[in-house]
């Protein structure tokens, strides 16, 4: 089935990986040795054949199954909802865990953990690139955990230096889970900001401890014609308007896009919510729009309203 598949998948580009063929074969012999050993799952190895077929015929862009390393140097494997798109579920390959509903009701042996495994288990080798990545970070680790900061070595290897949060690079990952409220499943995102530990936040920007004091000072409205997505809003006219403007522009520099209704919005995270500027989707090098802004929103971030309920 797979191997029928595969003519129009996309062109090698490293010479000395495996063919698709080749990939193929070993993923046709994962599922068989699957479904022999745990006959009961066989409806669900199917469907799991369905996503690698889509994997191994689609180009590396539209793939649905990826694979990350975090900072910490853990993989983790993201995989695509077919039947609902945008949402993206993360499989655990230390105990093949995955976030969507069904493994949260039947354990073990969801489609998404069971195209994860295979792939995982066709063993194709990492790429170099990413395989130095992956020491270098457990390098940076080891050191962090013997003096709690890796600034001296890499000064020594002429890398730039930073924190221990962001490890010399200025930017961290702020993982977060994201709720889909039509279907109530969770999956993973991870928002690359700068690091406003070592990159000091000098005016007209605002420090995290004056967003912080502007949010608690400010009046904030419940949007109560949006109950399906609950949040918060302050109007321009509410606020001072040279600090609301500076507001604005930090949220605008320093923030991230983040995917809220199915769009992007530029945002920043401040203590527990996260804040974003009302308007059009940014575009790459758009000017902060500091005098056309009406409102900024806020919301609870998913993860703490969730750990309340619990």
């Amino acid at each position: 089935m797979l191997e029928e598949s595969l003519a129009h998948a996309p062109a090698r580009t490293n010479p000395d990986a495996p063919t698709l063929e080749e990939v193929a074969g070993r993923v046709e012999d994962v599922l068989a040795r699957l479904k022999q050993a745990r006959p009961h799952l066989e409806g669900r190895i199917d469907r799991a054949a369905t996503y690698l077929v889509l994997q191994l015929s689609s180009s590396p862009r539209t793939r649905p199954i990826r694979c990350r390393v975090r900072k910490t140097g853990k993989r983790v494997y993201l995989v695509d909802s077919v039947g609902n798109p945008g949402v993206v579920y993360e499989v655990d390959p230390s105990g093949w865990s995955c976030t969507c509903r069904d493994f949260f009701r039947n354990g073990l042996g969801c489609k998404h953990a069971l195209s994860a495994f295979t792939l995982a288990s066709v063993n194709t080798p990492m790429p170099s690139s990413v395989a130095a990545h992956v020491e270098r970070i457990e390098k940076v680790n080891d050191r962090i955990k013997e003096d709690g900061h890796d600034d001296d070595e890499a000064d020594d290897e002429g890398e730039s230096s930073g924190c221990a949060a962001c490890q010399g690079t200025t930017w961290v990952f702020l993982d977060e889970d994201v709720l889909d409220s039509s279907t109530g499943e969770i999956g993973k995102a991870t928002n690359p900001v700068r690091c406003r530990s070592c990159s000091p936040v000098e005016p007209p920007y605002l420090s995290d401890e004056e967003m912080a004091e502007w949010m608690d000072s400010v009046r904030w409205r419940y949007a109560k014609t949006m109950p399906r997505h609950p949040h918060d809003y302050t109007l321009r006219e509410w606020n001072n308007e040279k600090l609301f403007e500076r507001v604005v522009l930090t949220i605008w520099d320093r923030g991230y896009d983040r995917i809220y209704l199915r769009r992007p919005w530029r945002s920043l995270d401040v203590g527990e919510h996260y804040i974003w500027v009302a308007g059009a989707p940014p575009k790459p090098g758009d000017p902060a729009p500091v005098e056309t802004t009406a409102l900024i929103n806020r919301a609870r971030r998913v993860q703490d309203e969730l750990g309340a309920e619990g």
